[in-house]
Parts: structure tokens; sequence; C-alpha cells
């Protein structure tokens, strides 16, 4: 079975800009005054989303290697990502396998993003890290091959 998962880079930018500007309006730094714009990731540095978001593609291929098919095009501007399931996987869970790959590339992204500016960074390293075991558990999670039941 062959699963296709898309995030163009609009979702993505739009995720990341909506987390950061969440964190942007709750943290203040040590003197009480409010960072806002040096926490929003925003359309000023498109180049830099580009970069990183490659960055994040990589460890999001990474995280899917054993599943991950090969492409013959070279990475565009969207992430696609083909992956070739056991035919006991349990293809139900494609949603959350989304949504949970999702929030890990948008929370790697943010800690790349905020590594150099806060030591809160460290908070989007660790939802990360609990998401990638996460997307391990679902891509590992098997249905059927039990014991027949006896009705009688």
């Amino acid at each position: 079975m062959v699963l296709t998962i898309v995030f163009s880079a609009d979702e993505i930018m739009k995720r990341v800009k909506q987390a950061s500007s969440l964190y942007a309006e709750r943290h203040r730094d040590k003197d009480g005054v409010n960072r806002f714009d040096d926490y929003v990731f925003d359309e000023e540095y498109m180049p830099l989303f580009e970069r990183l978001f490659l960055t994040c593609r990589a460890e999001a291929d990474q995280l899917c290697a054993a599943y991950l098919m090969e492409r013959d095009e070279p990475p565009g501007r969207d992430y696609i990502l083909q992956l070739c399931m056991p035919p006991h996987w349990t293809r139900n869970m494609a949603p959350s396998l989304e949504n949970k790959l999702g929030d890990f590339i948008t929370d790697y992204f943010l800690w790349l993003w905020l590594r150099d500016k806060t030591e809160d960074a460290a908070l989007f390293l660790q939802s990360a890290e609990s998401e990638r075991q996460s997307v391990k558990s679902i891509l590992e999670s098997r249905h059927g091959g039990g014991r027949p039941t006896r009705w009688i």
C-alpha cells in the first residue's frame, strides 16, 4: 500500500507563523520586555524559511526512511512523502500520521528558529522528540494476524 502525504510550503509557513506568534505573545525576556518581533517567524524571512524547511524535510525523511519510496523529481517547494506501508499496517492511522508528522515538522522548525534566541527553544525540541516517538509508533502499528476466534 502506498501512502502519499503532502505538506505545502504555505501550510507549514502558516503553522510556524501561528505557533511562533502564540509563543511570542506569552513570552517576556528577563527584563519583562515582550520581544514579539524577534520571535515571530513571518514572510520577511522567506529565504531562511526555505533553508530551515529543507532541514526539517531531511529530518522527516530520516524518521520515515524505512517506508520512504524513491523520488524521481528534485525537491520542490512542497513536501511530498510517498510511503510504502506493509499490508498489515492500520490504514485508519493515516490522518493521525499526517497530523503528527506536521506537528513534528512545525516543532522542529521552531526549535531551529529559536535555538539562538532563547533558552525556551528546548521546549520545542522536547515537543519535536515527543512527536517523533508518536510518528514512529504510528508507523509501526499493525492490525490483524491474531488468533482466529471460535464463536461456539
